[in-house]
């Protein structure tokens, strides 16, 4: 587990079954979640840093060093972690080495996280693309959203589906970015859709959380809350849970 706030930042390895704290680093700031991967862990920071750290005890396999901040998570497929930084170059590298595999370069700070899916990689850019690439750094296709993303996406019958700042979710086909549906909510959307079954699940800063149909993106219900939704849901057999800013956890079934 990861806490940073500012002046004290530390990653932690938390015991489970006993309730207590295994080891704590103090660490560089960070902005996002760190990633596991067997008995390793890996997180970015914003003095533009890469760790890999040992899961047991927290000491340092490698670190890399890059020119700006990371404001997102890594994401790992195939021994080959990828992220973008905030002046929206996406990065490829090899989790046992340490060695950049290859960038590609977007015209805007990357802070969402890359999806991977059917050896090909998405995520939007400042820029206001949607970008597809492939696991060798070609970019397949990208489709201009008019707007920034801050969310992941998550993938349904071989659409690709995602949300933008604007408060749009977007469902496009994965092989050639053409839209297949989209939904308007009433302000910003920062949190990644998820998918259960056939339904879509987000939440908005319109105070209002949204079950869609993950074929149309038509709203099946819809649920008005008193503050804002920032973070993404989380299922959980047939429930689905969800943060909202009032400082409370809803669950739905």
């Amino acid at each position: 587990m990861a806490f940073s706030g500012g002046e004290y930042n530390y990653m932690t390895g938390y015991d489970f079954t006993k309730g207590v704290f295994k080891w704590k680093k103090t660490i560089e700031r960070i902005e996002s979640s760190p990633v596991a991967k067997n008995d390793e862990i890996f997180y970015a920071t914003l003095k533009g840093r890469i760790f890999k750290i040992d899961s047991k005890d927290g000491g340092k396999i490698w670190s890399k060093s890059f020119d700006f901040p990371f404001f997102n998570s890594p994401s790992i497929s195939n021994d080959i972690l990828y992220i973008g930084d905030s002046r929206g170059t996406m990065y490829a590298v090899d989790i046992n080495s340490g060695d950049i595999k290859w960038n590609f370069k977007t015209g805007g700070g990357i802070y969402s996280d890359v999806s991977v899916f059917r050896d090909k990689i998405f995520f939007g850019s400042d820029d206001k693309n949607f970008y597809c690439l492939d696991t060798s750094g070609n970019l397949m296709w990208k489709k201009n959203l008019e707007t920034k993303f801050m969310s992941s996406c998550t993938f349904y019958s071989g659409n690709v589906i995602s949300a933008g700042i604007n408060g749009k979710i977007f469902s496009l086909n994965i092989n050639t970015g053409d839209e297949v549906w989209e939904y308007t909510t009433n302000a910003t959307v920062t949190a990644t859709p998820v998918l259960h079954g056939d339904k879509i699940f987000v939440g908005s800063f319109d105070k209002t959380f949204y079950c869609l149909d993950a074929k149309n993106g038509e709203v099946l219900w819809k649920y008005e809350f008193d503050e804002r939704i920032k973070t993404s849901a989380v299922v959980w057999k047939n429930y689905i849970l969800v943060a909202c800013d009032d400082k409370h956890i809803y669950c739905f079934k």
